[in-house]
């Protein structure tokens, strides 16, 4: 896991496509409150998708952002079963705090997983599991623990700063998943 690389990644790309990155932050932002956070796996992954293009010097661009934002449109019902999936178990497991950030931290990648790889759900939650599991628990739980973080000051700012915060995490985490989805 190379965490330096992903978070230098995540900052070139804002660099090199700062209006698109933050034109399809907002959107993305803006639908998932608009339906509650259902949209949001589904949103974020055509996010990470964006970063990824950028990253392979593929042509992205404003008016392109819905076009990646909804690029897994397939796929929308599974990312959506996941997504609820990952919210119920993780809400769950908030009751005793520990447990709901476990859930969270093991199933960061599922979605990357799901859209990116054409996994299922199940086999997406067990890829995910095992590459936090194979490439250091510890560490993810600690970017997990501030990537929250990150994203608590954004949405503290009154929301403007989560249409900031949201991209970095988006971004570095698809770097992240991209730099160990093979090593399970």
């Amino acid at each position: 896991m190379d965490i330096d690389r992903a978070l230098k990644e995540t900052i070139n790309a804002i660099k090199k496509e700062p209006a698109t990155i933050l034109g399809a932050s907002l959107a993305a932002i803006v639908l998932s409150a608009l339906t509650f956070g259902l949209l949001a796996p589904f949103l974020f992954t055509g996010m990470g998708l964006i970063f990824l293009k950028i990253q392979r010097n593929e042509e992205v661009s404003l008016n392109k952002t819905g076009e990646s934002l909804f690029f897994y449109r397939a796929e929308i019902l599974l990312l959506l079963a996941q997504g609820l999936i990952i919210f119920f178990t993780a809400l769950l497991g908030m009751i005793l705090i520990v447990p709901g950030l476990f859930v969270m931290t093991v199933w960061m990648y599922a979605p990357f997983y799901l859209a990116y790889s054409g996994k299922g759900i199940r086999e997406s939650l067990s890829l995910s599991y095992r590459a936090v599991m194979k490439n250091g628990f510890i560490a993810h739980f600690v970017i997990m623990l501030c990537l929250i973080l990150v994203n608590l000051v954004g949405i503290k700012l009154f929301f403007v700063g989560a249409v900031v915060t949201v991209p970095l995490a988006t971004g570095f985490l698809v770097y992240l998943f991209e730099s160990i989805k093979d090593k399970v």
